[in-house]
């Protein structure tokens, strides 16, 4: 996945613009069986949802949000409290786009796991039960 010079210039969009980017030139291309499952309304309140989530992670980097999000599609909106996904997020020590990369790390049967159980509720942070209540 590369950026260009322009994309890259445009680290610091407010929310509308990248979710707006996001989805009409990143999503539609690179994931298009994601963007066409979603409706037009939702879409971006979902990009930006996973924004609030890469940025409690610690990534102010537009390529890091990029891909975070990014993984939050492919793998599912829960990747992030599955086992190995969790411990390389908690690692702060790693700068931001060394963190993601180690992302792709993660053991297969854990990488698996992760896929077989997704939960989308996570796209919308208001519905997901908080630890200790009832499901």
């Amino acid at each position: 996945m590369k950026l260009s010079a322009q994309q890259m210039q445009t680290g610091l969009r407010p929310d509308p613009a990248f979710a707006a980017w996001y989805g009409e030139e990143f999503m539609k291309i690179h994931l298009p069986q994601s963007y066409f499952g979603v409706s037009d309304e939702g879409r971006p309140e979902m990009i930006l949802n996973g924004r609030r989530y890469a940025e409690q992670f610690g990534f102010t980097d537009i390529r890091a949000q990029m891909r975070f999000i990014t993984l939050m599609w492919q793998i599912g909106a829960n990747f992030f409290v599955h086992p190995g996904f969790r411990e390389v997020l908690a690692d702060r020590s790693l700068p931001e786009l060394d963190r993601i990369d180690q992302l792709y790390n993660v053991p297969k049967d854990q990488a698996t796991y992760a896929i077989m159980n997704p939960d989308d509720r996570y796209w919308y942070p208001y519905m997901v039960p908080k630890q200790g209540s009832a499901t």
